[in-house]
């Protein structure tokens, strides 16, 4: 009797193994409800198999069922704890859904099985960082940039550690090194080059910090944050050489991009603190010849 149940897990195995295999052809020509058919008889052949729930829900995220994604990934982790890819993609869903302590443990769960996949270990040290749990994220990084000096992305996440903490030397150094090693997600390098905007402007260098922040957008348009900022620092340049229409004119479009500002950077406070401007007082500025 046992070789018999044997030889029935292997030809069920076989069966659902020749459903992934199609179902895995109809994903690559982007036939997406012939791809779910094939891997739902795929686990229908053989519940224990896992894989087939894993690109179940890549095709449901792409097709914006997330629910149904989520259920697909807790499914194939479940049935494989191992499964490093699937541990990954419901961290990914759940951070994107707002949550944060299950997809850190899901990443810690999967650098323990993959250590040296370092683009892990980044994605948790993100999330440690968004945590606050500076010290770890911290001392994986350290261990990150020693097994891979030239990761760009480690460098700049110790960066905005390092900013955080008011160590704004270091965080220059490290924001340096990792626009120079160039991340491989553009965001990314917008937001290093942001960072770097921002310790060259507490370090005096505005001059530095407006190139910086032309590189951030360039690289990412999108980079609201970036925008803000370019307002607010040409606003203080205003500012600075009395130019005062121009400077309000500046301000209010930093908190026009980025509500944030208004009160985290400052940028109320500084358009409140200036004088009103004088009759005769130079052209005003279009503020959105900085949004160059």
């Amino acid at each position: 009797m046992p070789s018999d149940l044997n030889a029935e897990t292997r030809t069920n195995m076989e069966e659902a193994k020749r459903h992934y295999a199609a179902g895995a052809s109809l994903l690559e020509k982007g036939e997406y409800d012939g791809a779910i058919s094939e891997f739902t008889a795929a686990v229908a052949a053989n519940a224990e198999f896992a894989r087939p729930y894993l690109m179940i829900g890549r095709i449901r995220e792409i097709q914006g069922n997330t629910a149904a994604a989520e259920t697909a990934y807790r499914t194939c982790v479940t049935l494989n704890p191992d499964m490093t890819e699937a541990r990954c993609e419901l961290a990914k869903l759940l951070t994107a859904k707002g949550l944060i302590s299950e997809p850190i443990q899901h990443l810690r769960e999967a650098v323990t099985l993959n250590p040296t996949d370092w683009k892990i270990w980044t994605e948790l040290d993100r999330l440690l960082i968004r945590d606050r749990r500076y010290d770890e994220a911290l001392s994986n990084l350290r261990g990150v940039t020693m097994m891979k000096p030239d990761m760009s992305e480690a460098h700049g996440l110790t960066g905005i550690i390092y900013y955080h903490e008011g160590r704004i030397a270091e965080a220059q150094n490290e924001f340096e090194t990792a626009v120079r090693y160039r991340p491989e997600d553009l965001t990314d390098l917008s937001l290093f080059y942001f960072f770097l905007a921002l310790v060259r402007e507490e370090r005096g260098n505005r001059n530095a910090a407006l190139k910086d922040l032309k590189s951030a957008i360039y690289y990412d348009p999108s980079n609201s944050m970036a925008r803000a900022e370019m307002h607010l620092l040409n606003g203080r340049i205003l500012a600075s050489q009395g130019r005062t229409i121009e400077a309000k004119n500046a301000f209010r479009a930093a908190i026009e991009h980025h509500s944030s500002y208004s009160e985290i950077r400052g940028a109320r406070r500084d358009l409140e603190a200036l004088p009103e401007p004088k009759a005769r007082e130079g052209r005003r500025a279009d503020s959105n010849t900085f949004d160059q």
